[in-house]
């Protein structure tokens, strides 16, 4: 595993236990979280807080699970699902996230809804730190 992986595996693993300190203590003071497509962002820790401890919970969407971290790098791209109540239904959805890792901290996550959009956004991130 990738100094960039464990990063976002142990934060994750933290969260899912529902240790909300350690999960943000992998975040940088700058981070930017943007967990779901058309969420607002959540700055720094006390912001990924914020959504950890309340906002997730106000949400449709909710049993946000991460299957597959591809590290490249400072750069990760995720692949997990979530889960929607549509009319008393329960839906799972694919869920894509890019995020960037940098000294140890986790410094941006951002969603997207389709995976084509993350892995062309991905390669144009990876063209730039490269």
């Amino acid at each position: 595993m990738g100094a960039t992986e464990e990063v976002i595996q142990r934060s994750y693993d933290a969260w899912r236990r529902g240790d909300v300190d350690e999960a943000i203590s992998f975040w940088s003071d700058s981070g930017e979280l943007l967990p779901l497509p058309a969420s607002r962002a959540y700055q720094g820790p006390d912001g990924v807080r914020l959504f950890l401890e309340r906002d997730m919970h106000d949400r449709d969407e909710f049993d946000i699970r991460i299957y597959t971290i591809l590290e490249q790098g400072e750069l990760a791209l995720l692949f997990g699902r979530y889960s929607v109540d549509q009319g008393g239904k329960v839906v799972d959805k694919g869920i894509f996230w890019i995020a960037r890792v940098e000294e140890q901290e986790i410094i941006q996550i951002e969603a997207f809804e389709n995976v084509g959009n993350a892995m062309a956004v991905f390669k144009d991130r990876l063209g730039r730190v490269s």
